[in-house]
């Protein structure tokens, strides 16, 4: 949580209260883990989305360590494919930091070449 204050403090602007229920639900209480998570409208089966998904964790991310990222592999089990990778780079590194073009970003390239290839 100390890793979110910093981040928080940091961001200005931050909506507060959809930072508090994703904290609430999917950091506190676990939902990813458990398989779904609480949206306005109900609740949503991560094992009921049939979406192809890529997984990308952060080498030096602290507010979603790897192990973490790579359990979606685990929770998404109504999905075509599940794909895990990781990448150098922090939280917000990971998709903003001097090396997720090369990494990141072209994890996320090969994924969407993947998957529109497959629907085409």
């Amino acid at each position: 949580m100390e890793s979110i204050d910093r981040f928080m403090a940091d961001m200005p602007g931050y909506p507060a209260r959809f930072f508090r229920q994703v904290c609430t639900q999917l950091i506190l209480g676990n939902a990813l883990a458990a398989g779904s998570f609480q949206t306005r409208n109900g609740a949503i089966a991560l094992a009921d989305l049939a979406v192809p998904v890529l997984a990308i964790g952060g080498t030096e991310d602290v507010i979603a360590p790897i192990p973490s990222v790579r359990a979606a592999t685990d929770v998404f089990t109504g999905s075509p494919s599940v794909r895990f990778e990781s990448a150098p780079g922090s939280h917000l590194g990971l998709v903003a930091g001097p090396k997720a073009r090369d990494s990141t970003w072209a994890h996320i390239d090969g994924f969407l070449d993947g998957v529109v290839a497959h629907t085409a």
